[in-house]
């Protein structure tokens, strides 16, 4: 946990705290290694979606669910493509479980992967994603599309962008 803190003329005048780790992930044939030590990914995507709160849970309704994951077995979270709040990123580190962070992008088909300007969107989020993100220790990788038409003609090339966005 980093906590920091301006100071103008002796008072404080911002303060900020902010959970960080430092992690190493790579790949090596079909293994995700974190900090060099294969991990195995088990999870299940979560929508911050509710019938009584809306699309904004509150913090005990994320932890709630956190456990219920862990009570199955289960290790990581897809963040999926409706971006949730930090505090599910933060409560992610808390119950060490995973994340995979996903672009609010989905459901893209031949028209879309022909747009320049749907593609310059696109590798706008990554990039603000590892830019508001990045420091997160609990976000093992990044999911560059979800229900999309990746057999269609221009998928491959469109995608190939953002992934390389992200390794960038």
């Amino acid at each position: 946990r980093l906590s920091a803190q301006l100071i103008l003329d002796g008072m404080v005048t911002d303060r900020k705290e902010q959970n960080f780790g430092v992690r190493e992930v790579q790949t090596e044939g079909k293994h995700i290694l974190l900090n060099g030590r294969p991990i195995q990914l088990r999870g299940a995507s979560m929508h911050e979606q509710h019938p009584a709160w809306g699309n904004s849970l509150p913090q005990w309704q994320v932890e709630h669910d956190l456990r219920l994951l862990s009570y199955c077995g289960l290790n990581e979270v897809r963040a999926a493509h409706c971006p949730p709040a930090q505090t599910l990123y933060d409560a992610c580190e808390r119950a060490g479980a995973w994340v995979l962070a996903e672009r609010p992008c989905w459901q893209f088909n031949e028209r879309h992967f022909t747009d320049r300007d749907r593609l310059k969107m696109c590798l706008d989020y990554a990039c603000e994603m590892v830019h508001q993100l990045g420091h997160h220790p609990c976000i093992v990788g990044w999911v560059i599309q979800n229900e999309s038409a990746t057999h269609q003609a221009g998928a491959t090339d469109f995608f190939r962008a953002i992934n390389e966005t992200f390794k960038q």
